[in-house]
């Protein structure tokens, strides 16, 4: 029996397709968790009585490039960003726009924003490197907003820098309230895996060793430092077998996770015999044996501020919106024991 397109509402139609009104509010909007033939008894019923909802007339109404919103980033999974970009796109759909993640191949990226003429662009990374491009975009009217570039007295296009030396300050800061005197770092170094060669480091490594000396009374970057050279870790191995660094600060959870073998090798647990912070969101508990202590961008709001920046009937040419850090607490940090 066909439902009268008169009397018919979206209660109507979740109960005839017997599903939930969230379910057919999903269906409508795009939003993920509507297994494809549930959806398509949905849209079968509403062509059946000639019903469609306001939100969905209006999407289909429009042209997509003038809905489409494209984030373009470089990682295979952005970090620190990584919350924010999940977020940004829950919030897009909600809103009636069209996100499409595009991941590696910057330049080209651009060159298909440049064509398509989205709506916006998220942009992760550094933008100096593709200025460019960029202003080429905004001279279109295509709304670019740059996350987690570095700080720049002239950036091309709005920006969500994070602060980084707020990152690890807060790294160090929660080991030496911990107890931790003897602090040493690991990173990824690159060609060398070791800070002597400091010509070949890269340049978040080096600012990450500044921070540190001036944030841990006595670290030296050439004693309390080694590196992972390209997935080699026998610096490390080598380092653990002679040092007496009861705290350390590791560059990234995939690095925190090699730390954590190599510990093992040398016969030594996190946290029972060695403290680790880290950074970026934290693993699932059911991901790994330990919790990392981490430090994370602090960027709760970022999505909202962001979409409040696109909805800006004059959309500015240059904005800064400082993106601060926060702890997240694992279990990777114990009271240092003096006695061992």
């Amino acid at each position: 029996m066909k439902l009268k397109a008169k009397k018919v509402t979206i209660r109507d139609i979740a109960e005839q397709c017997g599903v939930s009104i969230a379910t057919v509010s999903r269906a409508i909007n795009g939003t993920a968790g509507v297994r494809p033939e549930i959806k398509a008894q949905i849209f079968q019923c509403m062509e059946d009585c000639g019903w469609r909802s306001n939100n969905l007339e209006s999407r289909l109404s429009l042209p997509s490039s003038e809905r489409s919103v494209v984030i373009l980033t470089t990682r295979r999974e952005p970090l620190a960003e990584y919350s924010i970009t999940t977020r940004l796109i829950d919030r897009f759909r909600e809103e009636g726009y069209l996100p499409l993640l595009l991941v590696g191949g910057t330049s080209m990226g651009l060159e298909f924003c440049l064509q398509s003429k989205p709506f916006a662009v998220i942009f992760y990374g550094n933008p100096s490197l593709f200025r460019e491009q960029i202003a080429a975009l905004m001279a279109e009217q295509v709304r670019v907003v740059v996350i987690g570039s570095p700080l720049e007295s002239d950036p091309p296009a709005p920006n969500f820098p994070v602060d980084n030396v707020a990152l690890v300050r807060r790294a160090a800061r929660r080991l030496l309230e911990a107890g931790h005197e003897r602090i040493a770092f690991f990173g990824e170094f690159g060609e060398s895996a070791h800070v002597s060669r400091r010509h070949l480091l890269p340049e978040k490594v080096r600012h990450a060793l500044e921070t540190i000396a001036e944030s841990v009374p006595g670290f030296d970057p050439v004693r309390d430092s080694v590196g992972e050279s390209y997935g080699d870790t026998t610096a490390l191995r080598q380092f653990l077998r002679q040092s007496r660094h009861t705290g350390w600060i590791c560059g990234n959870l995939r690095l925190a996770k090699l730390f954590y073998f190599c510990a093992l090798e040398q016969n030594l647990q996190i946290p029972r015999d060695l403290s680790v912070v880290t950074f970026g969101q934290p693993l699932p508990e059911w991901d790994f044996p330990v919790r990392f202590t981490s430090v994370a961008a602090d960027s709760g709001r970022t999505d909202s501020d962001i979409l409040e920046l696109l909805r800006r009937e004059s959309f500015p040419t240059a904005e800064r919106h400082h993106i601060g850090a926060i702890l997240v607490e694992g279990n990777s940090v114990a009271e240092a024991n003096h006695e061992k």
